[in-house]
């Protein structure tokens, strides 16, 4: 399988996937500044950031795949 960029990259979609890497930066920045802090973090925070990663990397996939 080869993966081959057919698409441009336009402003909207790089701008989407900026977006979307500074909110799942952020998301699980939260996670470690909770577990850093005092050692007590929520789980479900984590699992929200790593969802939203794997949710990204697919929208980063689909849109530059070739068809």
């Amino acid at each position: 399988m080869k993966f081959v960029s057919v698409k441009p990259i336009t402003l909207i979609r790089a701008t989407t996937i900026l977006f979307l890497g500074i909110v799942c930066g952020m998301q699980l920045g939260l996670y470690m500044c909770d577990y850093y802090d005092d050692g007590v973090a929520d789980i479900q925070s984590l699992i929200i950031g790593v969802i939203m990663v794997l949710c990204a990397l697919g929208f980063v996939i689909l849109q530059y795949r070739s068809e």
